[in-house]
């Protein structure tokens, strides 16, 4: 899985974590602040690096954010590995489908609402 963040020094990072039968093991993180271009092929040659370092015959999937460059690469990265699926972050989906739910002219001001009792 790789989970790309942007802390408070507006720093870039892509976490890269490793699931397996016996958990959840952090893999390795990349900065990517200073990275020209954060196209297809940049995360690409980034995921492409990591299922080969971690070796392509334990990989199974790869989930990554809804981001369409990242679509683009994980479909990209079954064409390289057959045996390999890529799917996006449910949780990212549904954060994503909620947003925009509450911003639904009927929902906003019920959401302003709740926003002040809580």
């Amino acid at each position: 899985m790789c989970d790309g963040w942007q802390g408070p020094t507006n720093m870039h990072i892509i976490n890269f974590l490793v699931y397996s039968s016996r958990g959840t093991v952090f893999h390795k993180p990349v900065d990517d602040t200073n990275v020209y271009k954060n196209d297809v092929n940049y995360y690409f040659r980034l995921m492409k690096k990591v299922v080969e370092g971690v070796g392509e015959e334990r990989v199974v999937q790869i989930v990554t954010d809804n981001q369409a460059t990242m679509k683009v690469a994980g479909k990209q990265m079954m064409e390289a590995f057959p045996h390999l699926y890529w799917t996006a972050c449910a949780t990212h989906c549904l954060d994503l489908l909620l947003e925009d739910l509450g911003n639904l002219k009927n929902i906003d001001p019920v959401m302003k609402k709740a926003k002040k009792i809580s």
